[in-house]
C-alpha cells in the first residue's frame, strides 16, 4: 500500500517503490508479527537486504526519502495508504506507531 501511494504521489516506477519499502516492511513484521515471518527463510531475508544495498548504490531514492523525512509526512503517507486495497488485505491491525518508527529508520 505504501508503494502504491508513493508511486501515485511521485509518479515513479512501482518496482523502485517496492525496493524502497521492502526493508521497513520486513522490519515491521519482524518486530510486530514474528509469526508472519515464520515461513520466511531468513537466508532469503538477508539476501533481500543485500540486494537492496546494491540497488541503493545505483538508484537515487531522494524523492522517496522526502515522503518519510519527518513524522508529519509519514502520517500523510500512511493516511493515504490506509485507503489502498493492499492495506485492507493485511489480516492484522497495523501498529501505526511501530510502522512510523520503521519508516523513520529506513532512510536511504
Amino acid at each position: 500500500a505504501l508503494s502504491h501511494v508513493a508511486e501515485e504521489i511521485l509518479n515513479i516506477n512501482h518496482s523502485k517503490c517496492i525496493t524502497f519499502f521492502i526493508l521497513p516492511t520486513l522490519d515491521y513484521l519482524n518486530n510486530k508479527n514474528k509469526k508472519d515471518l515464520k515461513d520466511f527463510d531468513f537466508k532469503l531475508v538477508n539476501y533481500i537486504r543485500e540486494l537492496v544495498k546494491l540497488v541503493k548504490k545505483k538508484e537515487n531514492f531522494s524523492k522517496l526519502n522526502s515522503l518519510i523525512s519527518d513524522e508529519k509526512k509519514i502520517e500523510k503517507l500512511i493516511k493515504k495508504s490506509q485507503n489502498d486495497l493492499c492495506w485492507r488485505l493485511y489480516k492484522n491491525n497495523i501498529d501505526i506507531t511501530l510502522l512510523k518508527k520503521c519508516l523513520l529508520n529506513a532512510k536511504y
